[in-house]
C-alpha cells in the first residue's frame, strides 16, 4: 500500500471491498436465486484492487478523491517532461513478460492444459471400452438369437414327427412333410403355438394324401371311406414316380421327386 492511500484506505475498511482478476472455469447454474455462470475454480489470480460498494451515495469515492495526490498543474507536467523525457509507457501484455512477472500462471495454465489431456485420453479410453462393450453385446444378443431358433426349430421338428408318425401317409412322403413343416412352425410370443401348428400339420397331411391319391398312388388310410390293403413302400414310389411322369416329367425326374429331392 502506497504511503499516499494507506490512511484513507486504513479509514474506509469498513465500507469497501476487493475485486480481484483472475482466470477460472465456470458452467452454467444457479446460486444465491440466479441464474448464469457460476465460477467452479480459479485458476491463477493477476491482481486485486480496491473497489467501492454500491449504494453508498459515492462518499467512497470523495475520500479516495481527496486522499490522492494533488494534480499536476500544465507548467509542472512540462518541466517534468523535459527533466525526464517521454512519459513512459504502460508496459504491453506479451507471453514473454508473462513469464517472467506471472511464472505461477503459466505453471498453472501448463498443469491445465496437461489435465486437460489427461481427460480427453481418459475419456477416449471410456469411450473405446463402452464401444467394445456394446459391440460384445450385440454379438450376444445375436447369439442368443441364434441359439434360440435353433433350438425352436428342434422342437418344431419333434412336434411335426410326433404328428406325422401318426398319419398312414407313405414313408417317404412322411419325410418330406416333416422336413417342410419342420421349417416353418407357427410361433407365438417366442414358443411354439401348438394349437394352430397342429392345425397346419393336419391341413398338411390331407393334402398331401389328396395329392397321392390324385397321382394313382394307392389308397392312403385315415382319411376316411373304405379301407385298403396298406402296401410296401417300394410299391408306394414306383406309383409316384408313375404319377409324376403322367405329370409330364422325366423318368429321371421323377424319381427324384418321389424320392423327396
Amino acid at each position: 500500500m502506497f504511503s499516499a492511500y494507506r490512511d484513507a484506505v486504513a479509514e474506509m475498511g469498513p465500507y469497501i471491498g476487493l475485486s480481484h482478476y483472475v482466470w477460472g472455469e465456470s458452467k452454467q447454474g444457479e446460486a444465491e436465486g440466479q441464474k448464469g455462470e457460476v465460477i467452479t475454480r480459479i485458476v491463477a489470480a493477476r491482481s486485486v484492487d480496491f473497489v467501492t460498494l454500491a449504494g453508498r451515495g459515492g462518499a467512497i469515492a470523495e475520500a479516495f478523491r481527496a486522499a490522492r495526490p494533488p494534480v499536476p498543474t500544465d507548467e509542472q507536467k512540462a518541466a517534468g517532461e523535459s527533466s525526464m523525457g517521454e512519459p513512459t509507457p504502460t508496459p504491453k501484455l506479451t507471453l514473454e513478460s508473462l513469464r517472467k512477472e506471472h511464472p505461477e500462471i503459466i505453471e498453472a495454465l501448463h498443469k491445465e492444459f496437461e489435465n486437460d489431456a489427461t481427460r480427453k485420453e481418459a475419456q477416449a479410453q471410456q469411450e473405446k471400452k463402452l464401444a467394445e462393450t456394446e459391440k460384445a453385446l450385440d454379438e450376444a444378443k445375436a447369439e442368443i438369437a441364434r441359439l434360440k431358433e435353433a433350438q425352436l426349430l428342434v422342437e418344431a421338428n419333434a412336434f411335426v414327427e410326433a404328428k406325422v408318425k401318426a398319419s398312414t401317409l407313405p414313408e417317404i412322403s412322411k419325410a418330406r412333410v416333416t422336413e417342410a413343416l419342420s421349417r416353418d412352425p407357427v410361433i407365438k410370443d417366442g414358443t411354439i403355438d401348438e394349437t394352430a401348428y397342429a392345425a397346419k400339420i393336419e391341413a398338411t397331411i390331407k393334402a398331401e394324401a389328396e395329392y397321392l391319391a390324385k397321382l394313382g398312388a394307392g389308397k392312403v388310410s385315415g382319411m376316411g371311406g373304405s379301407a385298403a390293403p396298406e402296401k410296401t413302400l417300394e410299391e408306394t414310389d414306383k406309383e409316384l414316380v408313375v404319377g409324376f411322369m403322367k405329370l409330364g416329367m422325366s423318368e429321371a425326374e421323377a424319381k427324384a421327386a418321389a424320392r423327396g429331392r
